[in-house]
């Protein structure tokens, strides 16, 4: 019966993943402060699945909500934050972790979102290849 907890305990121990450790496995969008965009609606599921894409909201410093049930080192998003212009407010990145586009919440568009990242090289390859996450 101890094996089995313990066993169940490291099955549920998971260590957060840091921003860097999504790079080659998905896309990024971090969000800060975009209250206006509401919860993301579930009509974009399947959008955001079939782009390997990981949304995070923020809220100041409060994780809002995550599309994937995954434990993340909130402190590694934030340096997006600190680090990126004053005026960012969402920023997207790319599987190889490089910032592909940002903007503030004013210019945010799902659609322009997905449409960007349809072009891009490896995602041209994926959609070539029948590859849908």
């Amino acid at each position: 019966m101890s094996y089995l907890l313990l066993f169940l305990f490291i099955l549920n121990f998971q260590e957060a993943k840091s921003l860097q450790d999504f790079q080659w496995e998905r896309r990024v969008l971090v969000l800060f402060d975009c209250q206006q965009l509401g919860e993301m609606k579930s009509n974009l599921e399947k959008d955001i699945k079939e782009r390997r894409l990981l949304v995070v909201r923020f809220e100041g410093e409060k994780i809002l909500e995550i599309s994937e049930d995954v434990e993340i080192n909130k402190e590694s998003f934030l340096t997006l934050k600190q680090e990126g212009s004053r005026s960012s407010q969402w920023y997207l990145l790319g599987l190889d972790g490089g910032v592909k586009a940002t903007g503030n919440s004013l210019d945010f568009d799902w659609e322009k979102v997905f449409r960007k990242i349809d072009s891009m090289p490896m995602r041209q390859s994926e959609i070539r290849n029948g590859l849908k996450n």
